[in-house]
């Protein structure tokens, strides 16, 4: 009798079809990762110390983080409150000081640290202007525009900011590239307008190569990214009078970029449904993977709500997605070395599904080996640190196998990594692209610590895919095998 056999995990999400797949794709996933454990299937991690605001103390999304080096303090903004956080960033401060309210604003935009002369000072940027918090007890709100030399409003736009390898402290100031000295004069020297991008073009993103600031951009359009613009990246070696070069990419708007180990990758919308992921290359850029993936087997299209919700993690790029009224969902493109296919995968999410407007504003390794997530999920916001241990959300569900006739599966057999006490696991069997046959359960409590087990199944179809449901524990499986004949030798 024929058999099929599932034990090659790594080739990540399918986001095409339930069939058509590359070697070792799943249609269909969440909250799983093969690099987890090289050769196995298991569950990502689970969010820990959450905070939510219906606790009282964190009122919106944050959008930035920082830590300072100096306290192990961290630092954290949102829309219009400044954070301090302890114990790792786990304990939200709330006392007469923290959190501090700014003002007047509705839309914070980033954070940094970094030194006027040899002290450092936290500086949060915001709608039109920064403020200064000297990290002990005193704020400025509009530091920006009253304090140091050439001080001066911003324009009202996106402000990313960077430290480049100047010392100098760049911002996003719409169509201008503004600097921040602070090595010149007594309260540092203000520049709105370092470089100049031509005519009716912003500034959403900065990166940093060796010799170029990357400047990305594009052609703003104020009815949104939807309609049809142009977005470029733009290198600016920081001291010639006009940008150097430029590079075209193909979509209307850079939503974010990140510099990993030279290759620079970017996050963009406009030109289809979904956010895409793409490599940048001398000539333009490369599609690499696109933010779309089957969710109770329909296809859903993610997007990316900030430009801070990405990050580089195990050599893997994380980007925190939403789909309207599915998830948020942490999703990992790359691979955690050669040794490995490079991969779509989505490791771990939020548990807090967001009903239709859910957002993430921020994916950050903030403390080694820990990954902190902001979100929203049209109810309340949520600070949490992803750090081990295994979700309870996590199904797997292979590339359907169609056999060109009418069979009948026999059996089914699961083979894992020994059974430890709390292990909880739902098998299925779905066929012919819509019906689900339930196996049984994989349970340390009624299974004892075995390595495999067999369900012996009579069940007609034409196609079929195994499927994995994690309630908890972190079995990692190694293969699957479905042994089938054919009608007419039944």
């Amino acid at each position: 009798m024929p058999k099929i056999v599932y034990d090659n995990f790594l080739g990540g999400l399918t986001p095409y079809s339930l069939k058509i797949g590359k070697e070792g794709s799943y249609p269909e996933a969440r909250d799983v990762d093969p690099h987890r454990d090289p050769g196995f299937i298991k569950p990502g991690w689970i969010a820990s110390n959450k905070t939510s605001s219906s606790g009282g103390v964190l009122a919106g999304l944050i959008v930035d983080a920082v830590v300072d080096v100096g306290s192990n303090n961290m630092y954290a903004l949102d829309s219009s409150n400044l954070y301090k956080l302890t114990n790792f960033g786990t304990t939200f401060t709330n006392d007469a000081t923290w959190p501090h309210a700014i003002t007047g604003i509705s839309r914070g935009e980033a954070i940094a640290i970094y030194p006027i002369g040899t002290t450092n000072y936290l500086f949060y940027f915001y709608e039109d202007d920064f403020g200064r918090f000297d990290l002990s007890s005193t704020f400025d709100d509009d530091f920006g525009s009253t304090v140091p030399t050439n001080a001066g409003k911003l324009n009202d736009a996106p402000h990313p900011v960077l430290e480049w390898e100047d010392g100098m402290l760049y911002f996003g100031n719409g169509r201008y590239l503004g600097k921040f000295d602070g090595q010149t004069g007594t309260n540092g020297t203000l520049t709105l307008q370092a470089l100049d991008l031509p005519q009716g073009w912003e500034i959403t993103q900065l990166f940093s190569t060796h010799n170029y600031i990357g400047i990305c951009a594009w052609k703003k359009t104020s009815a949104g990214e939807s309609y049809r613009t142009q977005a470029r990246v733009f290198f600016w070696d920081g001291v010639s009078s006009s940008y150097d070069y430029s590079i075209p990419i193909e979509d209307n708007k850079i939503i974010s970029a990140l510099n990993n180990d030279g290759e620079i990758y970017l996050i963009t919308r406009g030109r289809g449904f979904g956010n895409a992921v793409r490599r940048l290359i001398e000539e333009g850029d490369v599609t690499v993977a696109y933010l779309k993936t089957y969710v109770n087997d329909s296809l859903k299209y993610f997007y990316v709500s900030h430009r801070n919700a990405i990050e580089v993690f195990q050599n893997r790029i994380l980007i925190g997605a939403c789909a309207s009224a599915t998830g948020n969902y942490i999703f990992a493109f790359g691979r955690p070395s050669n040794d490995f296919p490079e991969a779509l995968l989505q490791p771990f999410s939020s548990p807090d599904d967001p009903s239709s407007t859910g957002k993430i504003g921020l994916v950050r390794q903030l403390f080694q080996g820990a990954v902190y997530v902001s979100s929203y999920d049209s109810a309340n916001y949520y600070w949490q640190r992803f750090v081990g241990n295994y979700s309870s959300n996590a199904v797997w569900k292979g590339r359907y196998f169609d056999t060109g006739q009418k069979i009948t599966i026999k059996w089914v057999k699961y083979y894992f990594k020994q059974l430890v006490s709390g292990d909880n696991i739902t098998v299925s069997i779905d066929t012919d692209y819509g019906t689900s046959h339930s196996l049984g359960t994989i349970t340390y409590s009624s299974d004892g610590a075995v390595m495999e087990k067999r369900f012996d199944e009579k069940i007609p179809c034409y196609s079929f895919r195994p499927v994995i449901q994690w309630s908890a524990g972190g079995t990692a499986f190694s293969k699957i095998v479905i042994n089938y004949t054919s009608t007419e030798q039944v």
